[in-house]
């Protein structure tokens, strides 16, 4: 059954109330989750019931828990399924970029005793250039994106889950 769009609006009313759930980027991928559930289980329930019921599923997971995770500036705010899933990726992410800026190190290490040192110095130095060169690139991609339309925060990219 479909949902009218009062019952929508309870749905977005109750994330404002009872979870100060102001994310406007995740929102509406949240609201379409619990409206899915709810749609479900109308099948064999009222609207009120299965709204009870979805939101019971929901509850732990819109819960606001504070994180300092990869912030430098101090603990924030969020739900607790934005930490989780944001906890995953940043750690996922971490391990890719730490074997990645290891790699041409190790490399260098273990093949040394074959490498002249002005060779050494010049592989270094390119290294250094790489790196700086992806951290710009990264960056302008990023602006581009934002002066584009097209960025979204974490936060809206975590619900799109």
């Amino acid at each position: 059954m479909k949902l009218s769009a009062e019952q929508i609006h309870q749905i977005e009313e109750k994330l404002y109330v009872d979870y100060d759930f102001y994310y406007d980027d995740a929102k509406h991928e949240v609201i379409d989750h619990i409206a899915s559930e709810i749609e479900e289980e109308m099948e064999t329930n009222s609207f009120e019931a299965s709204f009870d019921k979805a939101f019971q599923n929901w509850h732990d997971r819109l819960r606001e828990v504070e994180w300092t995770g990869m912030h430098l500036y101090g603990k924030i705010k969020m739900p607790l399924f934005y930490k989780d899933q944001l906890f995953s990726t940043f750690r996922n992410d971490l391990i890719i970029w730490v074997v990645i800026s290891l790699l041409a190190p190790v490399l260098i290490y273990l093949f040394k005793d074959s490498m002249e040192i002005e060779t050494i110095n010049s592989t270094v130095f390119i290294y250094k250039i790489v790196v700086f060169a992806v951290a710009v690139f990264l960056n302008k991609y990023t602006l581009d994106k934002y002066k584009s339309g097209n960025y979204t925060t974490v936060y809206g990219q975590i619900a799109a889950f």
